[in-house]
């Protein structure tokens, strides 16, 4: 049986104190306020990916993002994941993007034939799978 969980009020969102261990207040639809020992609070998103691997989106620091906020940019996040998009910012760094980031940088240590060798080997390893 699904557990209910009953929406968070702003109330709850500012009293929440600190404790000796990381604890998470839900709100519901994968919105979770998560209160660090340090006294930060964060919103965080909890999702299933394409490959349904579960995942966290965090939104931001609750000091700066409302509760209304938060649940504003939750639906925003759901609605991507309906439409096939990705959430995640880190799956900007193609394979590509980042071989040619530590090509630009390695090139400069070592000659001219073997740094032009390694990029051939390179676009033809690339271009062939």
């Amino acid at each position: 049986m699904a557990r209910i969980i009953v929406p968070l009020t702003v109330k709850q969102v500012k009293d929440a104190k600190p404790q000796e261990k990381l604890y998470r207040l839900y709100d519901g639809n994968g919105l979770q306020l998560c209160i660090h020992p340090s006294g930060s609070k964060v919103w965080r998103f909890d999702y299933h990916d394409y490959n349904k691997k579960r995942k966290t989106y965090t939104i931001g620091d609750a000091n700066l993002i409302t509760l209304a906020d938060a649940r504003i940019k939750r639906d925003v996040l759901k609605l991507q994941l309906i439409n096939g998009e990705t959430i995640q910012t880190s799956s900007n760094h193609t394979y590509e993007s980042v071989f040619m980031d530590w090509y630009e940088r390695w090139k400069v240590n070592v000659s001219e034939r073997h740094h032009t060798r390694a990029m051939n080997i390179w676009l033809l390893m690339y271009f062939l799978r």
